[in-house]
């Protein structure tokens, strides 16, 4: 049996909804000030499909909280469900809404407060437990008590006769009593917030598996040596600290000698790990994400031989132990946001099975060091914002099993020779200050997105890969050439924001993929070698200005195409430059791409008798580069003018 409060929880844990799936009867408990959040909703709804299902029986309990309100979703239960129609799609509503009108239908129980005295009281333990006399405490295999309950002590025999408990959740309460004392088939325990300072020397339970004191008010925690090895956690896989603000050094190893996870993230006064820390010989994954009085890591961590995951980020460390070299089972190690990390130690290329380094924003470090291009295995190479970054490593053409790398924010001015030997590579994106790539990246066989942003030194591309998807040169100042795009069969999405010197782009008729082209500020591509600028009046009955459509089986086929565009200024206009994006639906065939572009529009004089009216006359039949034919159609033509009080009205002409 599971005793379920719906209460507020940052997300459904597996274990809970596994709880759910294999009881035969929950209770839900719903309680007064307390709305049901979207998590409460989901596990609700899954209950619900329970009792549909596999036949589970479901009685719930109204502690304080009027039937009618969680029938009906009123009172408390009104604003939360308005919010959630504006956040979610109306059938996840409509079923979270079904499932409390069958769940309030069901045979329950309500606890109301004391009517009497001029403070309510809550509704004690003791008697939500009696209320699960009658199936006999034998058949509880979870509980999870509200964080309401607060002001109420619970003690150690109320669990103790539960002989099948598995999962009990305590959020907040005050719990009274020897924890030994909890039943043996407990592996799931969680006590956030827990209240004290330091942990009783009788706080060990031998068969539990995953312990969750997070947020807690612990200062101290297992640092004294167990001398008992009949008085430890002898099962414990998971142990979970993290937002512990005052805790000052992490726990030590004697006290868990089979613990797989280790989750300090957010310890803001942990200064040091324990001495022990070595010692952890199972242990695979360690967080110690934002723990900012730890200033230095021990040499011992070297000995976490198998250790997987080691969450770094965020630390105010400034080097890293030599021995970090030596954790032979590392795959992932983060360091993200180390501001005051100044290099990575060349034993680095000794994390032979290392598969993924972030150093996302570690900005004082200047190079990669030879060793990182040693990593075989490594995947994913994550330096964004790594603006002070200058050095790669001198060779690169081992890392053959390289998927994504992200140089973005740095300021890298040479790429290794060997560069286009990673064979896997699926992504990579750089801001650096690089004048060319390598001549010849069509060896990248696998590469799908190519990002290059405020490359502003960069003048021309290579030939590219043909498995290219997309390809963003955005604010790259100094390009003026791209490869013929027309061997690139599978490109969909081309994106030159920005490259103002751009001139041409070859090709495009080839791309049989295309989704979208995004030439905003590229005026140079919008040159046409006729174009008319005058003045006209606009007649007074002239159509709103709006959406435009046009085909090319509409008569145009063939002919010439123009684009009038008239602007009514406004008597403050002084500039004599005016810029207009352009965007527009291109349909061909069964695809459709959209695509904006920039139309500059120079020696613009102002008069307050006219209007300015300016002629483009496209170089062929297409929509700039995009070439039309057969029943090929522009539609959703929109115009945006780069001066917000200037009002324009848009019109396509053949002629």
């Amino acid at each position: 049996m599971t005793l379920l409060i719906v209460k507020n929880y940052a997300a459904i844990d597996p274990a809970l909804s596994r709880t759910i799936e294999g009881s035969k009867i929950t209770i839900p408990v719903f309680s007064s000030g307390d709305a049901p959040s979207k998590w409460c909703l989901q596990e609700l709804s899954l209950i619900h499909d329970c009792c549909k299902t596999n036949g589970q029986i479901a009685l719930p309990i109204f502690l304080d909280v009027e039937p009618s309100y969680v029938r009906n979703q009123t009172g408390s239960f009104e604003g939360p469900f308005q919010e959630h129609k504006r956040q979610f799609m109306p059938q996840i509503v409509e079923n979270w809404r079904e499932a409390l009108r069958v769940i309030w239908s069901l045979k329950g129980s309500i606890l109301n407060k004391d009517t009497n005295g001029p403070s309510p009281t809550e509704p004690s333990n003791g008697e939500i437990l009696q209320l699960l006399g009658h199936k006999g405490t034998d058949k509880i295999k979870g509980m999870i008590l509200p964080t309401g309950l607060q002001s109420v002590p619970l003690a150690s025999e109320h669990f103790e006769m539960k002989s099948n408990l598995r999962f009990l959740d305590i959020n907040s309460v005050h719990f009274k009593g020897d924890f030994p004392l909890l039943p043996l088939t407990l592996n799931w325990f969680r006590w956030k917030c827990c209240p004290l300072g330091i942990l009783p020397a009788n706080f060990y339970h031998k068969r539990l598996v995953n312990l969750d004191l997070s947020g807690s008010m612990i200062e101290e925690a297992w640092n004294i040596r167990s001398q008992n090895e009949n008085k430890r956690f002898q099962n414990l896989k998971v142990l979970v600290l993290s937002d512990c603000t005052y805790l000052a050094e992490s726990p030590g190893s004697s006290w868990f000698p089979h613990l797989e996870q280790l989750d300090l993230g957010n310890c803001r006064s942990l200064e040091k790990l324990n001495e022990s820390i070595g010692q952890f010989s199972q242990l695979k994954n360690l967080n110690l994400k934002c723990c900012d009085s730890l200033k230095k890591l021990p040499d011992s961590i070297g000995e976490l031989k198998s250790l997987v995951q080691l969450d770094l980020s965020w630390l105010k460390i400034e080097e890293l132990p030599n021995s970090i070299s030596r954790l032979s089972s590392l795959e992932e190690l983060s360091l993200e946001g180390c501001s005051s990390l100044k290099s990575l130690p060349e034993s680095i290329g000794d994390l032979k099975s290392l598969v993924e380094l972030k150093l996302t924003n570690v900005s004082k470090i200047k190079e990669l060091p030879d060793g990182v291009g040693l990593l075989e295995k490594l995947m994913v190479l994550d330096a964004y914002g790594c603006y002070k970054l200058v050095k790669l490593p001198r060779s690169m053409g081992r890392m053959r099993c390289l998927h994504s790398i992200s140089l973005e924010g740095d300021n890298i001015s040479n790429i290794p020779d060997d560069f286009s030997m990673l064979s896997n590579l699926f992504k990579l994106k750089m801001s650096t200050r690089l004048k060319s790539l390598p001549t010849d990246l069509s060896h990248l066989k696998y590469l799908k997105q190519l990002n290059l942003f405020k490359c502003a030194k960069l003048e021309y591309l290579p030939e590219l890969p043909l498995s290219l998807v997309e390809l963003h040169c955005e604010d790259c100042f100094s390009l003026v050439r791209l490869p013929d795009l027309s061997r690139l069969k599978v490109l969909a999405i081309l994106c030159l924001e920005g490259c103002i010197k751009l001139e041409e782009i070859r090709g495009v008729e080839g791309v049989l993929s295309f989704v979208e082209l995004n030439a905003r500020g590229c005026h140079n591509l919008t040159i046409t070698p006729r174009k008319i600028l005058g003045q006209g009046t606009l007649l007074p009955d002239r159509p709103p200005l709006g959406s435009f459509s046009l085909s090319a089986i509409d008569g145009i086929y063939k002919k010439l195409f123009i684009l009038c565009l008239v602007l009514e200024l406004p008597s403050d206009f002084r500039s004599q430059t005016i810029y207009c994006d352009i965007s527009a639906s291109v349909r061909q065939k069964d695809k459709t791409t959209s695509s904006v572009h920039t139309l500059r529009i120079e020696d613009v004089e102002f008069t307050t008798h006219r209007n300015i009216i300016y002629l483009h006359h496209f170089k062929g039949f297409d929509w700039f580069g995009i070439p039309l034919q057969g029943k090929d159609a522009i539609e959703n033509i929109y115009l945006f003018i780069n001066l917000s009080y200037i009002t324009s009205f848009l019109w396509i002409a053949m002629c």
